[in-house]
């Protein structure tokens, strides 16, 4: 049957998406990574294979006409041309389009429209194209050098605090609290332990809600945390719209747990939105990854 396919290569895993021409849902799959900043070609090579393979016993056979993916790790050294190699010999479809996954959802929006994705959620990054297909990506550079205002970066920059309490260095903090009961650990030594051996950059960036908690209890450095997190977003933003070359329209996409659940944030960095980009049309992205796949891969089918 033919078909088109969407793909989300997360870091984690991999999903896909299978429909017919006419949009019928055909069957989905699921695999490991497909990152190749964190995996082996083998690794990843095996992970498409088993992905196509798990969704032919669950779609029968297919004949994918078009087939979109994106993934984590496309900066990786000739990361597009192995994807696409890949997908394209254990699929047979010559028609692929590999985009970074952060590519997603500024694709799968209305080509005509100025837009920017602005991502926090374990990490960070701004995408953006114009109309005319010039785009801009700032940011996502990992939590080692970047991901600023992302869920890792606020949790490391909260334990950082407790840890600066600790020693007398820094201010008193109810993070300290907050920490060590959501950790359930004694004392803040405890908790250095902990994550070393028992948390990876995920987990970690799951605790960030409680900088949200202190922030809201008024606590000062909870609230500098958030501060400084929310001008480092608008500082990805604001570089990736003026490299993209906007004019006064256009979309901005928020994406991630921390645009959408930490009320602190998404209400200081509307403001600055609103002061600087009055026109601008802020849209939260409630559409899964794969489901933009499947998207842009049904706009390439109707160019064939």
């Amino acid at each position: 049957m033919k078909c088109i396919i969407g793909i989300d290569g997360g870091g984690t895993k991999t999903y896909a998406k299978a429909y017919s021409l006419d949009g019928k849902f055909l069957g989905e799959s699921k695999s490991g990574s497909s990152n190749l900043c964190s995996n082996s070609y083998e690794s990843v090579e095996q992970n498409i294979n088993i992905l196509f393979h798990e969704l032919a016993k669950n779609c029968g056979e297919l004949c994918p006409i078009s087939i979109c993916i994106g993934t984590a790790g496309i900066r990786a050294n000739n990361a597009h041309e192995s994807i696409k190699k890949m997908i394209t010999s254990t699929s047979g479809c010559e028609n692929v389009l590999v985009l970074g996954d952060m590519e997603l959802p500024i694709y799968a929006h209305d080509s005509n429209q100025n837009a920017v994705a602005l991502i926090s959620g374990t990490g960070s990054i701004a995408f953006a194209r114009n109309k005319n297909g010039k785009s801009a990506r700032v940011g996502g550079w990992g939590h080692i050098v970047g991901d600023e205002g992302s869920g890792y970066w606020l949790t490391a920059r909260a334990i950082k605090a407790v840890m600066r309490a600790f020693d007398a260095r820094g201010q008193k903090t109810q993070l300290t609290k907050l920490l060590l009961d959501q950790l359930n650990c004694n004392s803040p030594q405890d908790i250095i332990t902990l994550i070393h051996d028992n948390f990876n950059k995920s987990q970690l960036a799951s605790m960030a809600y409680i900088v949200d908690i202190a922030a809201k209890n008024g606590d000062g450095v909870a609230i500098d945390i958030l501060n400084e997190g929310v001008d480092l977003l608008f500082e990805i933003l604001k570089t990736a719209i003026q490299t993209a070359e906007f004019d006064n329209e256009f979309g901005i996409i928020f994406i991630g747990g921390v645009l959408q659940k930490s009320e602190v944030i998404n209400s200081k960095i509307k403001g600055l939105i609103a002061h600087h980009y009055p026109d601008a049309q802020i849209i939260n992205q409630q559409k899964e990854a794969v489901d933009c796949a499947v998207e842009i891969a049904k706009k390439a089918s109707l160019t064939l």
